[in-house]
C-alpha cells in the first residue's frame, strides 16, 4: 500500500477588516493551537491576509473550516497554491508595504 506524498501547500487567509499587531500575534497562536505541526517562520502577514506553508493533505479540510477570528475581524481561507509568490500578487499589498513576518 502506498500513501500519498505529502507535498507543501501555502493557504491564503484574508480579512476585510484591518488587523493591528496584537491581532496579528492572536491569530498566528490560534492557528498553532489547532495546527501545532505548523511553523511560525513559514507565516508571512501582507496586509490584512496571513500566507502560511501547509500540506496537500491537510489543506482541503483548512479551507472548508479554518476560520480565525481576532478583534472583529475575520480571517477566511481565500486561495491556495504549491507557489507562495502567487499568493503573494494575489494579496494588494498596503502602499509601500512589503510582507511582514511575525514570530
Amino acid at each position: 500500500m502506498t500513501h500519498p506524498q505529502k507535498r507543501k501547500r501555502y493557504l491564503l487567509l484574508a480579512s476585510e477588516s484591518e488587523i493591528d499587531y496584537t491581532g496579528r500575534k492572536e491569530a498566528v497562536r490560534q492557528l498553532l493551537q489547532r495546527y501545532p505541526d505548523l511553523d511560525a517562520k513559514k507565516m508571512v502577514w501582507i496586509g490584512n491576509s496571513l500566507i502560511f506553508r501547509t500540506d496537500q493533505l491537510r489543506l482541503p479540510e483548512m479551507k472548508l473550516s479554518l476560520v480565525i477570528r481576532v478583534e472583529g475581524a475575520v480571517l477566511t481561507p481565500r486561495a491556495a497554491s504549491g507557489s507562495i509568490s502567487k499568493l503573494k500578487r494575489a494579496v494588494k499589498p498596503p502602499q509601500g508595504g512589503n510582507g511582514q513576518v511575525l514570530h
